[in-house]
């Protein structure tokens, strides 16, 4: 199906430049078809190539042969004008892959001697010694109108017919029906402005149409920027066709005007074309730049998660999800520095190995994680209860007193008598022992004396509480 299309396009194409645009009986001083041959091999894979390139030798050949020089010269002058159009797609195919959109500068010289110089040159150079050759037509008048004609159709036409190539190919970039709006306008205004240029003969106001396209190429995208100068070919040439606007100054025939004209267009395009790279560049780098901040934002938040996950496991026991022995002792550390009267109790789950023993781990970590829940349950949530090792949990009691703090601890021991521990076949249930002591100004006394307490209350006989003396 792609060279049945290709072949129809370039067919039409052909006919309209053979039909409006050939002179005193020579080439087409306007050829358009080479471009959109070539924009048209550019988003098609290379492999499509050979059977898109013969179809349109084959579409050059029959409308050359009907409505050009002839059945004679038509073969030969078809294969160099697809040869062109191949050339065009692997130069400009070159260039984009090596230098859009981070240096313009080399993409647009390039695009200047590559595509629009060294390639039309080379086919007119041929085409024009096969005309000769062949149907007797001069070399040099052949020579220049083709290369003019060839070199401004790939000037003028390959950057619009690989966007809409591209957008046809690819659904992603199609253009939105507000965006088409916007194209439509600024299309319709160069058309409206080129046309009341080209009404009259002040040579100094084809200025205007440059300046809107240059001022078009850094407010718009680069779709509008590179339309505009067709809307100047288009609307130019049909004033300078009916024999209107600044053309008819120079003493020439039709065909020089128009190709003049076609020129004009051309070079508003060649001084649009930097700036419409330079745009993209730039746009090109707002978004790599913008993702790489989004990038790094993501990387930022994943790392403030990733400490504040590692902080809190530093300080968290992974069991019951309670303080641990570090922050336990931060915390005392800080309650000195606030100041204020606050007691500490060191908890021990009495004969927590025989739990172990008798029912397994499983079992025993149900209940230290019951224990964590009732305590929570029972104490303040300005107090601090930690799981210091194995079945030991301390207790920072702030601002309390000595006898409060022994009723809170009394309060808990009984919570946690109360609570049954399910096990295989019904529950269990578990006391504490206790020591209090008061915190006073160093964490670490308190807690030995809070210990010692401790043991005191598992050698009297377990579930009790002693306070350190």
């Amino acid at each position: 199906m792609s060279p049945i299309v290709t072949a129809l396009l370039y067919f039409l194409a052909t006919v309209a430049s053979l039909q409006f645009f050939r002179f005193d009986n020579g080439v087409a001083q306007i050829w358009l078809p080479g471009a959109l041959l070539a924009a048209r091999l550019l988003v098609l894979p290379r492999s499509e190539w050979p059977s898109n390139a013969v179809a349109g030798v084959i579409a050059n050949a029959i409308a050359a042969g009907l409505f050009g020089l002839g059945w004679s010269v038509a073969l030969p002058l078809s294969c160099v004008n697809v040869a062109e159009a191949i050339a065009a797609a692997l130069v400009a195919r070159r260039l984009i892959d090596a230098h859009w959109p981070s240096h313009p500068l080399e993409l647009m010289s390039g695009c200047y001697l590559g595509i629009g110089l060294a390639v039309p040159v080379c086919s007119a150079f041929v085409g024009a010694i096969f005309v000769h050759a062949i149907v007797g037509v001069p070399f040099e008048s052949n020579f220049l109108h083709y290369l003019v004609g060839h070199s401004v159709g790939l000037i003028l036409l390959l950057p619009t017919g690989l966007a809409v190539a591209g957008a046809v190919a690819n659904p992603a970039l199609r253009p939105t029906r507000s965006r088409l709006l916007l194209y439509a306008l600024f299309f319709s205004a160069m058309m409206a402005l080129t046309f009341a240029v080209f009404g009259q003969r002040v040579p100094g106001f084809m200025l205007l149409p440059l300046v809107f396209a240059m001022l078009a190429g850094m407010w718009t995208d680069s779709m509008v920027a590179l339309a505009l100068p067709l809307a100047i070919a288009i609307a130019g040439g049909l004033q300078t066709w009916l024999g209107h606007g600044p053309i008819q100054l120079f003493r020439a025939d039709l065909g020089d005007q128009l190709q003049a004209q076609q020129l004009y267009s051309a070079f508003i395009l060649l001084c649009t074309l930097p700036v419409v790279a330079e745009q993209e560049r730039r746009r090109h780098e707002i978004g790599r730049l913008a993702n790489r901040e989004e990038h790094y934002r993501r990387l930022v938040v994943e790392a403030d998660d990733t400490i504040r996950h590692l902080t809190r496991a530093a300080f968290t026991d992974p069991l019951t999800g309670l303080a641990n022995r570090r922050a336990f002792f931060d915390q005392m550390r800080a309650s000195i520095s606030r100041g204020g009267a606050d007691c500490i109790a060191i908890l021990d789950i009495d004969h927590f190995k025989q739990v172990n023993d008798r029912y397994g781990h499983t079992v025993g970590d149900d209940a230290l994680c019951v224990f964590a829940r009732t305590a929570l349950q029972a104490v303040r949530a300005s107090d601090c209860i930690a799981r210091i090792g194995g079945e030991e949990f301390a207790l920072l009691l702030r601002d309390t007193s000595i006898d409060l703090a022994e009723k809170i601890c009394e309060r808990l021991g009984q919570r946690i008598a109360e609570t049954g521990i399910p096990v295989p076949g019904g529950e269990i249930r578990v006391t504490i022992s206790t020591g209090i002591a008061t915190l006073g100004d160093d964490p670490d006394a308190a807690f030995l004396a809070a210990d010692r307490a401790l043991y005191r209350a598992k050698n009297a006989g377990r579930s009790r509480l002693v306070v350190a003396a």
